[in-house]
C-alpha cells in the first residue's frame, strides 16, 4: 500500500524440469509485492507458466525462456492477469523463444508475454521473441506499453483486444461485478494508500480512477477502455509478416493512446540478441 520496495532478487539461476506434480500455476519463478527482480535467469521446459508476477514495480529482465507452456493453452510464458493495481512492472531485454503452442490442443493459444483481462500498467520493451506462437497478448486494460522489442519468425505479433468494454466476452467477468474492479474499489478506497503518491507515480492511473468514481455513480458510464496504451518502435520479421495486419489491435488502442513507428518486414538481418540468462 506504502509502494515500500522489497529489494528482493532472483539472479543467475537455471530453473528447469518444474511443475511435475501440479502441472499448472507453478511457475519456475513467481515474483509479488514491489520492487523485487528476476534477472539473468534461464528457465525452461515446464506445462505451463515460466515466470508469473503481481504487485508493483517488479522487473523482470535479462532472462531466457524457452519451452514453457508446453501442455496447456490460454497462457503465457510470462504471465500476469485481472488486476487494476498492478501498476510499474517492467519486462524488458528478455529473449523469450520456442514458446509454442501443443499443435493437440484446439481451442485458445499460447503467449511469450500474457497480460490478462485488463491487466494494467505493465511495461514490456526491448525483448526478442523469436519462434514463438504469439509474442504478447494485452488482454483490454489501460496503461500498458508495448515497445521498442523485436518479434522474429513468431506466427502472431501483438495482440491487444478490448474485452473490458461493455458488450464484449470479458466485460460481465471483469468488471461488471467482477474481480478486476470490485479489487480495485476496494484496495484504493484503503485510507492507509496516498492516493497521490500513486497518481503522481503511475501515468494514467488518474483516469483510470476517475472512470472507477464515475462508474460508481452511474452504471453506464464506461470504464473498460485500454486508455493510455501505447504500442510503437517494434519490430516484426519473418515470413508470415506482411504489415500491420500481422497484429490484432482493438481500435480503441490508437483511439485513446498510440500505435506508432512499428516496423514490418519478410526480408531482414536479425538484430542483436540481449545480453540474458544464467552465467552472463
Amino acid at each position: 500500500k506504502t509502494l515500500f520496495p522489497g529489494n528482493n532478487t532472483v539472479k543467475n539461476c537455471s530453473i528447469y524440469d518444474f511443475g511435475r506434480i501440479f502441472r499448472t500455476y507453478q511457475s519456475g519463478i513467481m515474483i509479488s509485492g514491489v520492487g523485487n527482480r528476476a534477472e539473468y535467469n534461464t528457465v525452461h521446459d515446464a506445462p505451463h507458466s515460466g515466470v508469473r508476477f503481481s504487485g508493483n514495480d517488479n522487473v523482470i529482465t535479462r532472462n531466457e525462456i524457452y519451452n514453457v507452456v508446453l501442455e496447456c493453452s490460454d497462457s503465457g510464458a510470462i504471465y500476469t492477469g485481472r488486476d487494476w493495481t498492478a501498476w510499474g512492472n517492467e519486462i524488458s531485454y528478455n529473449y523469450m523463444h520456442d514458446i509454442k503452442k501443443n499443435p493437440e490442443l484446439t481451442n485458445f493459444t499460447v503467449s511469450a508475454v500474457y497480460l490478462d483481462d485488463t491487466e494494467t500498467g505493465a511495461t514490456v520493451k526491448n525483448n526478442y521473441f523469436e519462434n514463438c506462437t504469439q509474442a504478447v497478448l494485452a488482454g483490454g486494460g489501460c496503461g500498458n506499453k508495448i515497445i521498442n522489442n523485436t518479434m522474429v519468425e513468431c506466427d502472431n505479433g501483438i495482440d491487444y483486444d478490448q474485452r473490458g468494454v461493455t458488450g464484449e466476452w470479458g466485460h460481465s467477468g471483469v468488471i461488471a461485478g467482477g474481480t478486476a474492479y470490485d479489487n480495485a474499489v476496494a484496495f484504493f478506497s484503503d485510507s492507509a494508500i496516498d492516493l497521490q503518491l500513486w497518481k503522481s507515480k503511475y501515468d494514467g492511473l488518474s483516469e483510470l480512477l476517475s472512470d472507477i468514481e464515475q462508474y460508481q455513480a452511474d452504471s453506464s458510464h464506461e470504464t473498460g477502455y485500454p486508455k493510455n496504451a501505447e504500442i510503437s518502435g517494434n519490430g516484426f520479421f519473418g515470413t508470415t509478416v506482411e504489415n500491420e495486419d500481422y497484429n490484432n489491435i482493438s481500435r480503441y488502442v490508437p483511439q485513446f493512446g498510440k500505435v506508432e513507428n512499428n516496423t514490418f518486414s519478410k526480408q531482414y538481418t536479425a538484430p542483436e540478441k540481449p545480453e540474458c540468462g544464467a552465467d552472463k
